[in-house]
């Protein structure tokens, strides 16, 4: 089964996200801010730098064992951060399929496939319109006919 990559641009994406939740975050934190504020106050900040900082660093981690496949009638998602994981369904008891895109997907052109089977959901984050239209082709031969 040949392994496809996500778009680069999931990862900005992702990154785009992440400043954003920071950005509002550190902001509501110094609303709280000043120096008569007890000391829970300011470890929350720190802890909040600290966890922003390790999401820096795990994001590439995920974008690069993130890969998925399609063979006949199997279809494959391999993800994970610090042990990966293979999920597999089969083709035929796929229940429902859309493509959705969340606001800093859409911002850089993707969306991510949700596979629906009575027993299990499979997300593929990232795929851009040329990858979508792969994949409705591989899961579907018939669709656009």
């Amino acid at each position: 089964m040949e392994l496809q990559k996500p778009s680069i641009r999931l990862l900005y994406a992702w990154w785009l996200a992440l400043f954003c939740a920071t950005l509002v975050l550190c902001c509501a934190a110094a609303s709280l801010l000043s120096f008569s504020r007890p000391l829970w106050v300011w470890v929350t900040v720190v802890l909040l730098a600290v966890f922003s900082a390790g999401f820096i660093w795990v994001l590439p981690q995920r974008y690069r064992r993130l890969a998925y496949g399609v063979k006949g009638s199997l279809v494959m998602v391999r993800c994970g951060i610090i042990g990966v994981r293979e999920k597999y369904i089969l083709v035929e008891n796929i229940r429902f399929a859309s493509m959705d895109a969340t606001l800093p997907l859409a911002a850089f052109g993707l969306a991510t496939a949700t596979l629906r089977t009575a027993g299990a959901t499979l997300r593929i984050p990232g795929l851009d319109a040329d990858a979508q239209k792969r994949l409705k082709a591989q899961l579907s031969p018939s669709f656009g006919r």
